[in-house]
């Protein structure tokens, strides 16, 4: 009787290391995975905080033209002439046409 019990805790205790092992070996996978979703995620964060900042740079430079068309008359002209073809009363404006 004493060599059953000993057969019967050797088999129990052996299936308890096979769950261990197994749930263990299904936490790695499910680790493995999570830890390569976390890397794809920092990838997109970055590229997102490039265009972020190259935005940032655009929008930069649209607030300097703007505030530059805002205090300079002579620009402010110079824009409206070269981007709407306007012109003064005392003006001619010749157009050429360009052979592409």
């Amino acid at each position: 009787m004493l060599s059953l019990a000993l057969v019967f805790r050797k088999v129990v205790t052996s299936i308890a290391w096979g769950g261990f092992f197994i749930a263990t070996g299904s936490m790695g996978i499910h680790l493995q995975r999570t830890y390569q979703e976390y890397q794809h995620l920092l990838q997109l964060e970055q590229q997102q905080l490039q265009k972020l900042g190259q935005s940032q740079q655009l929008y930069q430079q649209q607030q300097a033209y703007l505030q530059h068309l805002l205090t300079d008359e002579d620009f402010f002209e110079y824009v409206i002439k070269r981007r709407m073809g306007y012109v003064r009363d005392d003006e001619i404006l010749f157009r050429f046409e360009t052979d592409q």
